[in-house]
């Protein structure tokens, strides 16, 4: 790896795998035997308790359909593999050049995929396997190395880019930079955001986070979807409509119009002065 200047850089290197269609090279394609390869916990689940657009019939798992859905969750892996050791090899050719200790690594996705969980395949919900992205990042010097839970978005990347090379973060990014957490203390967010909508925009959905529980809203028939994350971490029981939760929902509810109303303003610190 050579470079013509001795400047800062910036590398963005996009991969489009893990995606459909499944097909890892012949090098990955059998890194995970079929038959070793876990099926969904959650295919058995009945959905009724679901928003309409997210429910899916009872299927019996025949032969056939076990064996496709063995290779297409081997096949996933495989590529995520496949990209592992790319990254791999972008990292050593930098330790070669002697950049790594002047560089920030981060290394994410923007979605993750449903695999046969609740019978679904692909994203467009807010399910665990979709949602919770793995981040992993190796700030300059390589120090730290701890794992940490606290809440972040996919937006805090950019702030947290800007934080590293010394720019101003400008006021109309609503997002935070996450350095501290890199260098051994606390941050994240109390609450995240998550927002979809269908490509033909007939489903939109806003879901918000908490360290605790998890409420979706869609602008369907029936849709609501709140979960404990903590004593329901797989997100087999929706709290939305039991007469016990309704205090805990109808709080969240609240939280997640006031966090519309702040983000959505445009500006962090936008409104200095009552109109």
């Amino acid at each position: 790896m050579t470079r013509p200047h001795a400047g800062p850089f910036f590398l963005w290197c996009g991969f489009c795998g893990p995606h459909g269609p499944h097909d890892p090279p012949a090098s990955h394609a059998g890194l995970y035997p079929p038959a070793e390869v876990a099926l969904p916990a959650t295919w058995d689940l009945p959905l009724t308790d679901r928003p309409p657009h997210l429910r899916r019939p009872l299927q019996p798992l025949t032969p056939e359909r076990e064996q496709a859905l063995r290779i297409y969750r081997s096949y996933y892996y495989c590529l995520c593999t496949l990209i592992d050791d790319y990254v791999g090899r972008l990292v050593a050719a930098m330790a070669q050049a002697g950049l790594l200790d002047n560089t920030l690594i981060l290394y994410t996705s923007d979605h993750g995929e449903m695999l046969g969980d609740f019978r679904l395949h692909g994203k467009g919900n807010f399910y665990e396997p979709v949602m919770r992205v793995p981040l992993l990042a190796r700030p300059p010097g390589g120090a730290g190395g701890a794992v940490c839970d606290d809440l972040m978005e996919v937006m805090d990347i950019a702030p947290t880019i800007l934080d590293y090379a010394g720019i101003p973060i400008p006021r109309e990014m609503q997002a935070s930079s996450f350095r501290t957490i890199l260098e051994g203390g606390r941050g994240g967010h109390e609450a995240v955001l998550s927002e979809f909508t269908s490509n033909d925009r007939r489903i939109n959905g806003k879901c918000l986070v908490t360290e605790r529980f998890k409420l979706a809203l869609w602008d369907t028939p029936e849709g609501g979807e709140l979960y404990d994350l903590h004593n329901d971490p797989c997100e087999c029981r929706n709290l939305y409509n039991d007469p016990a939760w309704r205090s805990e929902r109808d709080a969240l509810l609240e939280r997640l119009l006031n966090h519309l109303m702040r983000t959505e303003t445009g500006y962090n610190g936008w409104r200095t002065a009552p109109y």
